[in-house]
């Protein structure tokens, strides 16, 4: 019962928001839809507690049964799903009280908060079950219910197109996980993790298209994962996502939507195992994003935008380490950074609330004595974020370069070597944030500048545990993966290698210092050195503003070749063949065929009756002749 309440309370808490909340305050949404989330994470605490050695199931019913395939709608109670239940359920609520009082003034609360809890809702299922199948009904669920959010202010045509965007953009990535789903079941003849796992260790001859099939169903896996957690390539709808309000923000990029491609990876581990090129290119695509998006997180001059990049750059830090065959330090940065993300983000939201919605970094400043909670949390969370110990962050970013450096092979050690540049640009580009938006001199405008202050408890309670979690969330997994139950050791291993110089598990601090150093050096100190190096290299940062011009390119390539097919069958189908020749054109000929013979209409009752008469004649002229013939 644990588990059904742990993933049911809050679809409760959607319905009741969206069915009786219109009839009450519209500040009943949020109470409610807090208050199950909140339950439901006591709920995750209960079946995180009552884990045993071997993974439980919860049937509710049986689902599917055809031709030897049977599927039951269950609840999985294991490490990896009762880690991500507590995940889950404790930043969604924390979002949700947070949202209570940043939405406050928003005349449709029911319906985000209705959204919100679907959302987390979503997010849950998916994280929870038993098969495949079920999972792609939370995988999608989380795709609609992104939709539905990101483009919440549904006035604003920025935010109508990112959330259409986003939504094409990860339906690309679930034709892989669709493709990756029938060739599982071709080889296992099963869609259950059981019988697909338990399967793997002798499907290593198994062939699709005359091509390993593991091989397959793991690189189908990796783009279906690919496009839920904005890797490179399929990344392009996460920055323009934050249209969306700051609370939806931060439970997508904390512990739903964005997570779900790492679980993903994390879960087919089995899997994975027996296709050596398809976990590689897991190495390198996580690789890749990792330095990719950290460069990109450089140049952005809106908040939000900043710490989204942080994201894509800090999934591809999982991926790397899923790459590198240690999953459980993915699964041990997911959890560390699902705290200072959330941080960040909610404390980004405060500084933006405060200064009556701007986001541009270039219009704050010396916000630090006029926002001291604030500025500390996100010290903290950037603290987190850039690996410093003994910061949340520190532990699990030093777990998954150590390991990539362990692993010894040529695509480990490429991606030691990005990660640990990622690294050094994560402390920089975090560090410009807050030398950006606390320090130096005010740039906002008089008027809002008197009317900056710290948010209310609903909005402050939240970063404080979050912030609080940020600072020990890391060493207290550390030491319970060292000491602890085979449980905490399974989900946070430590990468002890005796063969690892001294300096691999101290490199990635030094970088994130070095980092922090430079961003003081160039926003504080020497503030004369930026305006010089921007004149410098004003064409590369417009190119990492742009975000590479992957937008420009797909464009060019996709967009626009679309738009020209599609004016191409415009013309010739719909106004050619429709138009001329189809429906439309039989109703143009008949108009015509009857203007034609209007003329016989002529409204005379002799007229009339003299083709009666003739009709008549004529009718009877023909039977004669008919009968005279026979």
């Amino acid at each position: 019962m644990m588990a059904v309440a742990a993933v049911f309370l809050p679809l409760a808490g959607a319905a009741l928001a969206a069915l009786l909340s219109r009839r009450a305050s519209p500040a009943l949404a949020g109470i409610t839809t807090t208050c199950l989330t909140a339950l439901a994470l006591a709920a995750s605490l209960g079946v995180l507690a009552g884990l045993g050695d071997d993974p439980t199931r919860v049937s509710l019913a049986t689902w599917i049964a055809v031709d030897g395939l049977q599927l039951d709608w269950a609840l999985r109670a294991d490490p990896l799903s009762a880690l991500m239940l507590v995940v889950v359920n404790a930043i969604s609520a924390l979002v949700h009280l947070y949202a209570i009082g940043y939405m406050a003034e928003d005349p449709h609360r029911p319906r985000f908060f209705a959204f919100l809890s679907l959302f987390t809702f979503s997010m849950l299922l998916l994280v929870s079950a038993d098969n495949f199948l079920q999972l792609f009904c939370g995988w999608e669920g989380v795709g609609l219910s992104s939709y539905l959010l990101i483009g919440f202010w549904y006035e604003r045509s920025t935010a109508n197109a990112a959330a259409i965007k986003a939504f094409l953009m990860n339906r690309i990535g679930d034709v892989g996980l669709v493709l990756a789903l029938a060739a599982i079941a071709l080889t296992f003849e099963s869609l259950t993790f059981d019988a697909v796992f338990g399967g793997a260790a002798d499907a290593g001859s198994a062939t699709l298209l005359g091509l390993p099939a593991l091989e397959v169903i793991g690189v189908l896996l990796l783009i279906g994962a690919m496009g839920k957690s904005a890797q490179i390539g399929l990344h392009t709808w996460l920055a323009d996502a934050m249209e969306g309000p700051t609370p939806v923000s931060a439970l997508l990029h904390a512990a739903t939507m964005v997570t779900a491609g790492v679980f993903l990876v994390a879960r087919c581990a089995p899997l994975y195992e027996g296709a050596p090129v398809a976990m590689g290119l897991v190495a390198v695509v996580g690789a890749a994003t990792a330095l990719f998006a950290a460069t990109i997180a450089l140049a952005q001059t809106d908040i939000k935008r900043v710490v989204a990049w942080s994201t894509c750059s800090q999934l591809g830090y999982m991926f790397l380490a899923a790459g590198v065959a240690v999953p459980a330090a993915a699964l041990f940065h997911l959890f560390t950074h699902a705290f200072f993300k959330a941080l960040l983000f909610l404390g980004a939201g405060a500084v933006i609330h405060a200064l009556a919605h701007e986001q541009d970094l270039r219009r704050m400043g010396g916000l630090a004595r006029r926002m001291p909670l604030t500025c500390t949390a996100m010290v903290v969370g950037s603290l987190a974020l850039s690996g410093l110990p003994p910061f949340a962050g520190f532990w699990s970013k030093d777990v998954i370069l150590e390991s990539a450096f362990a692993a010894h092979g040529p695509v480990a050690l490429t991606g030691f070597w990005m990660g640990l540049a990622a690294a050094f640009l994560t402390g920089l580009y975090s560090w410009r944030l807050v030398f950006l938006v606390f320090a130096g001199e005010a740039r906002a405008p008089a008027r809002v500048l008197s009317a900056v202050h710290e948010p209310g408890w609903s909005m402050r309670f939240p970063v404080l545990v979050l912030a609080a979690a940020a600072c020990v969330a890391g060493w207290w997994a550390h030491d319970l993966a060292d000491a602890g139950t085979p449980f905490w050791r399974g989900l946070f291993a430590t990468a002890h290698h005796g063969d690892v110089p001294v300096w691999v598990p101290i490199a990635p601090a030094v970088a994130g210092a070095g980092g922090l150093l430079v961003a003081w050096l160039v926003y504080v100190a020497r503030p004369e050195l930026r305006a010089r190096a921007a004149a410098r290299t004003a064409a590369v940062g417009a190119f990492l503003a742009a975000g590479w011009r992957f937008d420009a390119l797909y464009d060019g390539l996709v967009v626009r070749a679309v738009r020209r097919v599609g004016s191409f069958l415009a013309a010739a189908i719909d106004q050619g063949l429709i138009d001329r020749r189809g429906p439309e054109g039989v109703g143009r000929a008949a108009l015509a065929g009857a203007v034609r013979v209007q003329f016989l209409q002529t409204g005379q009752l002799h007229h009339y009756a003299l083709v009666v008469v003739v009709g008549a004649v004529l009718f009877a002229a023909w039977n004669l002749l008919v009968g005279g013939l026979s």
